[in-house]
């Protein structure tokens, strides 16, 4: 039987935040965990090695006279810098470069079903369980609004399932689809309004059971929000419920850390619907209730915008 393999990338100085990230994987996923990065003076290094069994993936290796890469690279200028961000101010960049990062990983170790995330965000299953679903399509990630889509958390079935939408970003660059070049903004085009290439090996995973939104706006964005939610048991997260439950990045709220609060941008609306942490075998979940089938469903992944990733594991440190 084939298993998952998570993989995460971080290219600046890691946050204290990996360590948490990587905490809360391992309670759920004891198969291979990849990490890319840069930084190999990291703190945090040993503890990810000898403690949780993390393989480090060298940055600079990986990309070294990749023709993907030189062409995204050659378009850097274009990305906005965000310098309140401080490490994190080639954020717009880093989001796009990732999604390469992955495709050369997955192509030089001949890996497939991989789960690639972000390391802001935390997951309460055994993602081999989703494989099942996963794998019915080369890809899958996620409806965010109605201009974005969320790539947060993703599967990847095989070294060429990417091969169509680095394509398509590399269009999206060289042809100025956009004032302002987001990766979110990009996939969203590539699924909605793209001529160019086959969005069809695409699954946008589940991110809400409610059916009731199409009541207010019966559109394919909706509509893609819940049409896979059989096949899962639990829905995903592309930072509502993240945000909700632990809070926006503190950069937004004057250094406050404000919990149970809307995200403004995003289809879901969060503070509509009642939560409730479960504990099983000592290990806690998160659970939203569907009042119109009067059930707890669970929360697969919260994306934590706050990045205080320590409010929503299972189990301490």
């Amino acid at each position: 039987m084939s298993n998952i393999t998570v993989a995460y990338s971080f290219i600046g100085e890691l946050p204290n935040y990996i360590i948490d990230c990587i905490h809360q994987c391992r309670l759920f996923h004891k198969n291979n965990i990849y990490l890319i990065i840069n930084d190999f003076n990291s703190p945090y290094l040993e503890d990810l090695v000898n403690k949780y069994n993390v393989i480090l993936i060298n940055y600079n290796e990986l990309i070294k006279e990749n023709e993907y890469i030189k062409q995204l690279s050659v378009n850097f200028d274009k990305f906005l810098v965000v310098e309140k961000l401080n490490d994190r101010s080639l954020l717009f960049y880093r989001s796009f470069e990732r999604i390469f990062l992955i495709h050369l990983l997955m192509e030089q170790l001949n890996l497939s079903n991989v789960l690639f995330m972000e390391i802001d965000n935390t997951i309460y299953n055994n993602p081999d369980k989703w494989l099942q679903s996963f794998s019915k399509k080369e890809v899958a990630f996620m409806n965010c609004n109605f201009e974005h889509c969320s790539s947060g958390i993703m599967y990847i079935k095989n070294k060429t399932s990417l091969c169509n939408i680095l394509d398509f970003m590399l269009y999206y660059i060289n042809n100025n689809m956009d004032s302002l070049y987001c990766e979110m903004r990009c996939f969203f085009k590539f699924i909605y309004n793209n001529n160019l290439n086959d969005s069809s090996m695409c699954q946008l995973l589940p991110i809400t059971f409610d059916k009731t939104l199409s009541l207010f706006n019966n559109s394919e964005v909706i509509r893609n929000c819940y049409k896979n939610c059989d096949d899962y048991d639990g829905i995903f997260d592309p930072a509502s419920y993240g945000q909700y439950l632990a809070g926006e990045d503190l950069i937004h709220t004057n250094g406050q850390l404000v919990l149970y609060k809307d995200n403004q941008d995003a289809i879901i609306k969060t503070s509509k619907y009642l939560y409730e942490w479960k504990e099983e075998d000592g290990l806690r979940r998160p659970f939203i209730y569907n009042e119109q089938k009067n059930e707890w469903v669970l929360i697969n992944n919260l994306h934590v915008h706050s990045k205080h990733l320590y409010l929503v594991l299972s189990k301490p440190l």
